[in-house]
């Protein structure tokens, strides 16, 4: 199966550059899917190091600097998963680009990360609000449910997407359906991306929107799977991705 890497995503941080070579220190901020997100990058020689921070979820960058150009490597430590990039900057702003899966979407995409340069130099993880402790690290991660329905000549499958962070806080979308029959067809589009706080108790994963914990699921989670078992009975088999 093939892995994700990053997500996502994205909007964006600042970058300055002097005119006589680009400067890719100190910090940057961008929201990453309704996340406050950094980037930290230290320029040692012709090699360029950066850490992008989502909330909690780390992703290392690891290049080399030619004029106004990077290219290298990102690396999800979380996984141990990676891939190249290569980045350009432009006046104020440094774009990253990388080709990976789309978690909204599910499909390998081009992907351009966007970072404009920002005053505030506090990394993104000092305002988490949960102890890693209260977190099981097999959820972290990016997931898909695929829900299907037959019919006759039709058919319809639902893509659901969810990640959990490590610092406590997930995103999941509203799923996107496609299909059709003979002479029709229809894709809704990946709809809106929701962000709560979540925890673990007892095997139990409860979440928090902003009026309180409630129940969530029961859950068990492997490499590559994880199902939820909600209090109807029902259950879910997510994928990672």
């Amino acid at each position: 199966m093939k892995k994700s890497l990053f997500v996502l995503f994205i909007c964006l941080s600042s970058y300055i550059f002097a005119q006589e070579s680009a400067s890719c220190d100190r910090m940057f901020h961008g929201t990453l899917l309704g996340i406050e997100s950094t980037l930290e990058g230290k320029t040692t020689g012709a090699n360029w190091n950066g850490k992008i921070d989502a909330g909690g979820y780390l992703f290392d960058l690891k290049g080399t600097a030619d004029g106004p150009n990077l290219k290298g490597t990102m690396t999800d430590p979380q996984t141990g998963t990676s891939l190249p990039f290569r980045a350009a900057i432009l006046d104020n702003q440094l774009t990253i680009y990388i080709h990976d899966i789309n978690p909204l979407t599910g499909e390998k995409e081009d992907m351009e990360l966007v970072f404009m340069r920002s005053t505030n130099q506090t990394s993104a993880t000092t305002s988490s609000k949960l102890s890693a402790s209260n977190c099981d690290p097999k959820l972290v991660g990016n997931w898909r449910y695929t829900d299907s329905y037959v019919s006759g000549q039709f058919s319809f499958a639902t893509d659901y997407f969810m990640r959990f962070n490590q610092n406590g806080t997930m995103l999941w979308t509203d799923g996107r359906t496609a299909g059709g029959g003979p002479d029709i067809s229809m894709d809704s589009g990946t709809g809106d991306v929701h962000k709560a706080d979540w925890k673990i108790e007892n095997k139990v994963i409860w979440l928090n929107g902003g009026s309180g914990w409630e129940y969530y699921a029961t859950y068990y989670a492997e490499d590559e799977r994880m199902m939820l078992t909600f209090k109807n009975g029902n259950k879910q088999v997510w994928e990672r991705l």
